[in-house]
């Protein structure tokens, strides 16, 4: 199965902002006050969110590149270009995931120009950290979110060009 990284629709933000996560993984969920806003949000280009779909259209999750990705807390300076990406809860610990990463990380690698690339990811989620270094990505910090204090790691990964 090949998954593309396409653009988003307002269908696919209204579907996605309401996903519910379980357990730990709740700390994904999003808690939208103002759908309309949430929408144009999303959809703005510079805020560079895509949808994931497989061949056939179906929505599967959704991916951003830039700020957006950054925890509030983080050590961000180095440049490079931060991934963010979330998975229908439906699909989630099917050990589909790295099919899901490798659609992200290749469309990263071919639309954005930076040598590294980063994520950040809660510390609790072990199965992103160890996606993550299957595919060369090790960690290079660990902080505490500013909100909340919990805790979080940036793994980051070179590309060569």
């Amino acid at each position: 199965m090949k998954l593309l990284v396409k653009p988003l629709s307002a269908d696919q933000v209204r579907t996605f902002i309401k996903w519910e996560y379980a357990g730990s993984y709740a700390l994904y969920n999003m808690t939208p006050e103002n759908e309309e806003a949430e929408i144009r949000f999303f959809l703005d280009a510079e805020n560079g969110y895509f949808a994931i779909t497989d061949e056939e259209g179906a929505f599967l999750g959704f991916c951003n590149f830039g700020a957006d990705a950054r925890v509030p807390g983080g050590d961000y300076h180095a440049e490079a270009v931060d991934i963010g990406m979330g998975m229908r809860p439906d699909l989630t610990g099917q050990g589909k995931g790295a099919l899901y990463a490798a659609a992200v990380f290749d469309y990263a690698e071919t639309h954005y120009p930076q040598q590294l690339q980063r994520v950040t990811i809660a510390e609790f989620n072990q199965r992103a950290q160890q996606l993550s270094r299957k595919f060369g990505f090790v960690q290079v910090a660990r902080f505490r979110r500013e909100k909340d204090k919990r805790p979080f790691v940036i793994m980051t990964r070179k590309i060569g060009r």
